[in-house]
């Protein structure tokens, strides 16, 4: 009996569409490239690869194909901003003072 090598497979839909001969990180960034210019062809197909170790490891329904910032709603200054506000180093403004008086005496 033939021994079984770790591997790699691409589906699109239930179309096998690439096999790698190995399971190397190489291998899987491969797999991935050729996911994204897939998608860019064919659009909303749902690709997958699989691992014959650990069976899933990628799902185009599940992926951000568009490789977006996961922050969406804050740019770097703003990121940074809010963790100097976090650890006490922030503005006035981040503590809630506008310059207004804010003392009922």
């Amino acid at each position: 009996m033939k021994a079984k090598n770790d591997h790699y497979t691409f589906w699109n839909g239930s179309t096998l569409v690439a096999k790698t001969d190995s399971h190397t990180r190489d291998d899987l960034d491969n797999l991935l490239e050729r996911a994204y210019e897939e998608h860019c062809q064919y659009g909303d197909s749902h690709l997958r690869i699989y691992s014959s170790r650990d069976d899933l490891v990628w799902d185009s329904q599940e992926a951000d194909m568009g490789f977006e910032r996961e922050d969406q709603f804050m740019s770097d200054a703003e990121a940074d901003a809010d963790t100097l506000a976090s650890a006490g180093w922030g503005t006035d403004e981040d503590y809630g003072y506008y310059g207004d008086d804010c003392y009922d005496y």
